[in-house]
């Protein structure tokens, strides 16, 4: 079985030592046993640094330094700065600049980190190695790093150990987790993890494209590759930072043969943010699957699933952002696609209609509105919204009704009925959306 590298944190033991007369405890990676003209970084601001040349320090170096910083001239010939040492740290050799592994820098602070990764990415070079971490910058833009010849190229390692000639890659990742398992006959795990639109999503889906092809063979790789396409469409959304969000965790085991074919997967889903199906934030999304489903349906399947003409403008789940599309994104051709996954997982084409019956259903539920006749009561407002929604979810139209304006509550083995007021309705409407919604993702 091959979930996939996992990651250790390497810890650097700072060493203290304390100067003569000194009231500073000085400690690894500060301006100890530097001295004019060394290089170092000045903190200009809590979020920037800025490299310059040290040109004077105190006898104990103990309070202040004056650092000329570069400037388009050259190396230290811009403005003098006099700064307290605690606002300086040392900087590498310029012969250190772009290095592939960040524990080869004689200096790892903060800002040689970040520089280090800042020359790497401006040369396309996005992936970094941290020891046996791996830092993936997201470039945000297409580059030529995954191609067949890639592939071909990491998995002529001849063995676990072999590195040179191979840059960091989150291929050389894959195949250190795949050689690793094949020799030592363990499972191995690659773990995932980054912000929001650090491109989490992109690097499962290249890592798994590199098992398919190094491992593949059986047939199930391609069953394996296309569970992205329908994770995606029901698992992420447009948000502020990020097209193609991922609104859940997720755990991929992919298992291996005895002769270290893939022979199979299990995708587990956690954590989903089911309030986004009831309610998005200003120029964010529902999740894809609501889009694709009202945008890339036939004139026939839009009168099976009842959906309205304009679902984008009609449908309450949908319109409250102001976002209905993502540039460079076609829903219709995604739906094509989400449907070709889900008969290559073996999702029938009967499933598939229930699936898309319950997504349509979902949208006249938030549709679904209430009048107050009494203080103490709602009624469902007459209109297609509650007969299409309890057509679609195959339930009747008193219970569904009866659901969104009543609560049975059982006291000593006896129930009492009790009417919802407008607020207490409206929640039910919506918990009732978002659990059925979540049901869909959930382990059967």
């Amino acid at each position: 079985m091959l979930p996939l590298c996992l990651l250790r944190k390497t810890h650097f033991k700072q060493k203290a030592a304390q100067g003569k007369g000194s009231k500073q405890l000085w400690k690894h990676d500060t301006l100890e046993g530097l001295t004019k003209g060394s290089r170092v970084w000045f903190k200009a601001s809590p979020i920037s640094w800025q490299l310059g040349t040290l040109t004077s320090v105190n006898a104990s170096l103990t309070t202040e330094c004056i650092v000329a910083l570069d400037a388009t001239s050259g190396p230290g010939s811009g403005e003098l700065v006099t700064t307290q040492i605690t606002e300086c740290v040392p900087a590498n050799p310029a012969i250190l600049d772009s290095v592939p592994d960040l524990t080869s820098l004689s200096y790892l602070n903060e800002p040689s980190i970040l520089h280090d990764l800042h020359q790497r990415y401006g040369q396309d070079f996005i992936y970094t190695h941290a020891g046996p971490v791996l830092i993936a910058v997201n470039p945000f833009k297409k580059v030529d790093l995954y191609a067949a010849d890639q592939i071909q190229h990491y998995k002529a390692r001849a063995n676990l150990e072999q590195m040179e000639g191979f840059s960091p890659h989150v291929f050389l990742t894959a195949d250190k987790a795949y050689k690793a398992m094949c020799q030592h006959g363990q499972s191995q795990s690659l773990v995932i993890s980054g912000e929001s639109g650090a491109g989490k999503t992109e690097t499962t889906k290249v890592a798994m494209q590199y098992l398919a092809g190094l491992a593949g063979g059986t047939g199930v790789e391609g069953q394996v590759l296309q569970t992205n396409p329908l994770l995606e469409a029901f698992g992420n959304a447009r948000t502020l930072r990020n097209n193609n969000s991922s609104r859940f965790g997720k755990l991929i085991e992919i298992y291996f043969s005895k002769s270290q074919n893939i022979c199979g997967a299990l995708i587990q889903t956690y954590l989903l943010e089911k309030s986004r199906v009831t309610h998005q934030l200003h120029s964010e999304r529902n999740y894809h699957v609501f889009y694709q489903l009202c945008k890339g349906v036939s004139a026939e399947e839009a009168e099976q699933y009842r959906l309205p003409a304009e679902p984008m403008q009609d449908f309450s789940y949908l319109n409250q952002s102001g976002c209905s599309s993502i540039e460079g994104v076609d829903d219709a051709t995604d739906f094509a696609t989400l449907k070709s996954a889900m008969t290559a997982v073996g999702i029938h084409r009967q499933q598939q209609t229930e699936v898309f019956e319950v997504l349509a259903g979902i949208l006249w539920l938030g549709n679904i509105q209430f009048s107050a006749p009494t203080d103490d009561s709602v009624s469902v407002e007459p209109g297609p919204a509650v007969s299409n929604a309890a057509a679609l979810l195959q339930i009747s139209e008193a219970a569904l009704v009866n659901a969104l304006t009543s609560r049975n509550i059982v006291a000593r083995g006896e129930t009492i009925v009790t009417q919802l007021k407008m607020e207490g309705a409206m929640d039910a409407r919506d918990a009732l959306a978002k659990a059925t919604y979540a049901g869909m993702l959930a382990p059967g």
